[in-house]
Formats: C-alpha cells, structure tokens, sequence
C-alpha cells in the first residue's frame, strides 16, 4: 500500500480512547482495516491526547504492511474410521401359545 493510499485513509479514521484503572486504552480504526489497539499504562487521558498523532502514525504504517490479519482456515475434519453398521441385537418376542382347549369331561 503506497503512502498516498495509506494517507487516504485519513477521512475514515476512528480513534477511541478510555482510561481504565492501568491507563489509557486507544483504539485507531480504519475502513477496510483491523483496528489497532494499544495500552499505555500509568497515563491519563490529557497526558494521551498528546501522542495520538504517533499512534496514528503507526497504525498507518502496521497497515501498510498488512492492513487484515490472515483469515482463519479451518483445519479439515479428520476422516472418520469406517465401521459397518451395527446389527440389530434385539431378539423378537416369542410366539404366543395358542389358548388350551379345555373340554369338559363330563359330557
């Protein structure tokens, strides 16, 4: 990315600043760029303010050199052993036995 184009991205820079218990967190934005953040610890906002154009200064220059870090790339799946199918281990329930016929002996 040439200078001009890294300078271009000046309009649609964002920077955010917020003072926290270890100092000052500022975070520089750009369209089409991951942000870059940076601690500076044990200042507070006033004393921050000055340095803004420096950290302005290198996140151009961390975006000149890559301005979106690598997309992450899945590992692939592992191949699944092939195992055959299970067999049914259900045994079907017995036959009922037909009703006893009872014939009265009597007759």
């Amino acid at each position: 990315m040439s200078t001009q184009q890294t300078n271009g991205n000046q309009g649609n820079l964002k920077v955010v600043l917020e003072q926290m218990e270890r100092g000052v967190v500022v975070g520089v934005q750009a369209k089409g760029c991951d942000p870059v953040l940076t601690v500076l610890p044990g200042l507070t906002l006033e004393q921050v303010l000055d340095r803004v154009p420096e950290l302005l200064a290198a996140a151009r220059e961390r975006w000149a050199q890559s301005p979106k870090m690598p997309e992450y790339q899945r590992p692939p799946e592992p191949a699944k052993p092939t195992t055959p199918a299970p067999r049914s281990t259900t045994v079907a329930p017995p036959k009922p036995k037909p009703p006893e016929v009872v014939r009265n002996r009597l007759m």
